[in-house]
């Protein structure tokens, strides 16, 4: 497995894709800054009808951003502005493109049929790419944390001084577990369709579509809250609240979706028939 990682860092590294992803990383964290301050002048104007709407168990739910009271808006602090990051889901949609990209170029170049024609088996190659695609999202992620505690500290300002130490680290290592599981389930994604065509159905049904579809039942169906929790991106946002209640459903449930996502990818990636097969 040693020469499929290496050949794989090779990749990542040689060929400017790694900079690639970083670049976008803190790009977004750059995108997320913005449009949380932009919701920080704007959310004040809107009119008060509006935010009756908007106020639920004590807060004021103005989409990324959550606080009891308004005039918290001109206060927040590092946890707050990194809550309203992840909340955005500009992290996943970097790794919806560069994963699946990854693994497809992987099949379209040639690597697989290459690892599997030097007597890899399947699952020794399954494993590889999933520790190569774990260190470059370890890279990613924390590249996006940094530029974003950067990017919040120079446009917010003294704001982000006023942070608990502990509730920020506590909210980074709970968002890097939920971002793991999904950066797992785009893997075996990946996997299964072997093009971009996995990237282009993640993201518009996966990050995009069903989030809005399970919103909308859960709507209709009384407005517990619970359904949308039960997807992994629900859960990524669930967490990342100062009150996270109780998020074993959610846990479950992406857990659950991880071990049947892995399943499909499995069946179809041993039955898939390279040019060497046929």
């Amino acid at each position: 497995m040693r020469s499929i990682l290496q050949a794989n860092r090779y990749r990542y590294t040689r060929r400017k894709w790694l900079a690639s992803a970083i670049l976008s990383a803190v790009m977004t964290a750059l995108l997320g800054v913005v449009i949380t301050q932009l919701f920080v002048r704007l959310a004040p104007q809107l009119p008060q009808s509006a935010l009756d709407l908007l106020y639920a168990n004590g807060y004021y739910n103005l989409g990324i951003l959550r606080v009891s009271s308004l005039s918290d808006l001109n206060n927040l602090n590092w946890f707050e502005m990194l809550a309203s990051s992840f909340r955005g889901g500009y992290l996943a949609m970097v790794l919806v493109i560069y994963i699946p990209v990854f693994i497809g170029g992987s099949f379209r170049s040639g690597a697989i049929q290459s690892a599997l024609v030097r007597g890899h088996r399947r699952g020794k190659v399954l494993a590889a790419y999933a520790v190569t695609t774990a260190e470059i999202f370890a890279i990613v992620y924390f590249a996006h944390i940094a530029s974003l505690s950067l990017f919040a500290a120079i446009i917010m300002r003294g704001s982000l001084l006023a942070s608990p130490f502990w509730s920020c680290a506590f909210l980074i290592l709970r968002e890097f577990f939920a971002h793991g599981i999904f950066l797992a389930i785009l893997l075996c994604s990946a996997f299964a369709f072997r093009r971009a065509m996995s990237t282009v159905v993640t993201l518009l049904f996966g990050i995009v579509g069903l989030p809005i579809f399970l919103n909308t039942i859960d709507v209709l169906a009384g407005g517990s809250g619970l359904l949308p929790k039960l997807w992994v991106v629900g859960f990524m946002q669930q967490l990342a609240g100062a009150d996270v209640g109780n998020w074993a459903p959610g846990l479950i449930a992406s857990l659950l979706t991880l071990g049947v996502f892995f399943l499909i990818a499995w069946i179809l990636f041993i039955s898939y028939q390279f040019d060497a097969d046929k």
